[in-house]
C-alpha cells in the first residue's frame, strides 16, 4: 500500500455477485452514485495479469469508503462450504485503515447483516467494537 487514497469519492462494495443479489447490487450501485459517490467493486477488474487478491488490494487502496454486505456468508449449496470472500474483504479494508498509513486512517465502512446479531456468541470476536447495521437491503415501498 502506498499510504494515500486516491480518490475521497470512491466505495469499495462488498457483496455476493450473484443472480439472487443482482437487484441489491443495482440499489447499491444506483444509492452510492445518487450521493454523488463513484462506486468500486471486484467487478469491474477483467486484468488476467493479476490475481485476484491484488486486484481487490487496489481496488481498496484507492477506496476512502466501504459497504460490506455480510448477510450471504451462509453455506454454498454446491460445496458445502461457507462463503468467506466477503468477510475476507471487510478484514482487507480494516487492515488498510489499521496499518495503510496516514492517507487510509480516514477509511469509513458500513457493515450490513441480515439479522441481529449477538456479538456475546456468534460474531466474529475482531469485530465485537462495530455495530453491524441489521435488515441489510430490505427496502421498504
Amino acid at each position: 500500500m502506498t499510504g494515500e487514497v486516491n480518490s475521497a469519492d470512491n466505495v469499495f462494495i462488498n457483496c455476493p455477485f450473484d443472480r439472487d443479489y443482482a437487484p441489491q447490487f443495482e440499489a447499491l450501485i444506483f444509492g452510492v452514485l445518487a450521493c454523488g459517490f463513484r462506486p468500486r467493486s471486484a467487478r469491474e477488474l477483467d486484468d488476467s495479469s493479476q490475481t485476484r487478491i491484488d486486484k481487490l488490494y487496489g481496488v481498496i487502496e484507492e477506496c476512502r469508503y466501504g459497504v460490506h454486505d455480510l448477510s450471504r456468508t451462509e453455506l454454498d449449496t454446491v460445496h458445502g462450504l461457507p462463503r468467506f470472500n466477503m468477510p475476507l474483504e471487510l478484514g482487507i479494508f480494516l487492515g488498510a485503515k489499521r496499518f495503510g498509513g496516514e492517507g487510509h486512517v480516514g477509511k469509513r465502512c458500513l457493515i450490513l447483516d441480515m439479522n441481529p446479531i449477538d456479538t456475546s456468541a456468534s460474531f466474529p470476536t475482531w469485530l465485537e467494537w462495530t455495530s453491524p447495521t441489521t435488515g441489510a437491503m430490505s427496502i421498504a415501498p
